[in-house]
């Protein structure tokens, strides 16, 4: 009697299983947002793509990796390695996570290394708990009755941990629900009460909205974007009047429609706590100097204004109105108008004729 089955040749791929053949890494995709980021510098994108091919059966301790880095060429030591998985692990490109070693049957450190950031549970976590606590704070500001609502809507949670405590899940599941409260895809902006917001890199720009697991927060908590875009209660000519100032400073530090209107109210605010005159009164030429000065170590032209308008000096010491008391050292270079007398850099490198 014969046997109605036949052995399966090598060509009969219905009855088999597919799987990934292990292959080491050969090639590094970076996307336009990653290799713009600006929190990186170039030579965090160097040591990314290298932790991205590394191949996986190498010693992976920082030791290890450092010394590969050396034996390229590369000047690596340990601090300057320190600081770059830093700004990778803010990047959300780094996770250090414990695992369990089935060699040594005890918890262990391992980092790992995303290309997407949307991929990291860890950052993605932190960025929802982030989001959720600074949208809790402005339902609570727009609700004045302080009803029993507002109090059940706080969300007790700390960063990485899962916002739902009463109902932990696991897995696919827990990601799942995280994605559906918050109703957005990995990549795309965590603010789900602004819609209108593009997509933007993994990590923020210094001065725009972000998606960031660490946003710029005061000691109130609030994000600089509702300080500056809530107008800060000043009347419309002064907002109107400190929108034309930017608009009007000498390029590349001038501001289009948009920012100008962002950072107005900022303007404004910061005069008046550092005792300068009214928008109306005071002297531009002098407001804008004071602005845009000392423009070394600014890699965007866009990024100093913000930043020297949220450290406006006191009227007093720009004017010298203080010397009297001490404060000669807040003259202004007579050459270099941009720059304070004292320690001004290009008297410092001006060669004697």
């Amino acid at each position: 009697m014969h046997s109605t089955s036949r052995p399966q040749s090598s060509d009969d791929f219905g009855a088999s299983y597919l799987e990934r053949g292990w292959e080491p890494p050969e090639e590094v995709v970076l996307r336009r947002e990653l290799v713009r980021t600006p929190t990186l510098q170039p030579e965090d994108l160097g040591v990314l793509a290298e932790l991205l091919l590394r191949d996986p059966r190498l010693p992976s301790t920082m030791e290890a990796i450092r010394a590969d880095l050396q034996s390229r060429g590369w000047k690596m030591g340990k601090d300057r390695y320190n600081a770059i998985a830093k700004r990778l692990t803010k990047a959300g490109h780094l996770a250090r996570v414990s695992v369990y070693d089935e060699a040594t049957q005890r918890p262990t450190w391992v980092t790992r290394v995303y290309r997407n950031p949307a991929n990291n549970e860890q950052y993605v976590d932190l960025g929802i708990a982030a989001s959720v606590q600074v949208n809790t704070e402005v339902r609570e500001t727009r609700d004045p009755g302080g009803s029993p609502v507002t109090e059940e809507r706080e969300t007790r949670v700390s960063p990485g941990q899962s916002r739902n405590a009463e109902n932990p899940r696991s897995g696919a599941e827990s990601r799942k629900t995280r994605d559906l409260e918050t109703r957005v895809s990995p990549g795309q902006s965590r603010n789900a009460e602004n819609p209108r917001s593009a997509v933007h890199p993994p990590h923020p720009p210094e001065e725009v909205t972000t998606s960031s697991p660490y946003p710029l927060t005061d000691s109130s908590g609030s994000l600089p974007s509702q300080r500056e875009e809530e107008g800060g209660g000043f009347a419309p000519k002064d907002l109107h009047a400190a929108e034309s100032f930017l608009q009007k400073l000498t390029p590349p530090h001038h501001m289009g429609a948009a920012s100008a209107r962002k950072y107005a109210p900022l303007l404004l605010r910061s005069m008046a706590e550092q005792g300068w005159p009214s928008i109306f009164e005071v002297d531009h030429s002098l407001l804008a100097r004071e602005v845009t000065r000392d423009p070394v170590g600014f890699k965007r032209p866009s990024s100093l204004v913000p930043t020297r308008i949220r450290d406006l000096a006191r009227y007093a010491v720009v004017t010298g109105a203080g010397r009297g008391l001490g404060t000669a050292g807040a003259e202004r270079c007579p050459d270099h108008p941009a720059r304070y007398r004292k320690g001004c850099v290009e008297c410092a490198m001006t060669v004697p004729a």
